[in-house]
């Protein structure tokens, strides 16, 4: 399993405003594809202009299938025309999972 998280820092809460649509469908498109068991974006509540990614997925080869959907290219596009001042993601080998709670 893998887990990917990381952020976008985009200029201003204006940006991320015009964002919010193609970041919703996002998450739904990609909710759709095989072996992804979560894929969130949300915005960071001390610093509204940083927008937090979270996902989880199957293996590998889902995740590289996910990279070359049509919903990766548009988002691609659209990120591209947003104010973006940075992007940091990990991807993190998880070999368990357990409750917490």
């Amino acid at each position: 399993m893998l887990i990917v998280a990381g952020e976008i820092k985009v200029a201003s809460t204006d940006d991320y405003a015009k964002a919010k649509d193609i970041l919703a469908n996002m998450m739904a498109e990609t909710a759709k594809e095989e072996g992804c068991h979560s894929y969130s974006f949300a915005q960071d509540a001390a610093e509204p202009g940083t927008i937090r990614l979270f996902e989880i997925w199957e293996n590998q080869e889902a995740l590289d299938a996910h990279m070359k959907t049509p919903h990766m290219a548009e988002f691609n596009k659209a990120v591209a025309g947003f104010n973006v001042k940075g992007v940091s993601v990990n991807i993190y080998d998880v070999s368990g999972t357990r409750k917490l709670m």
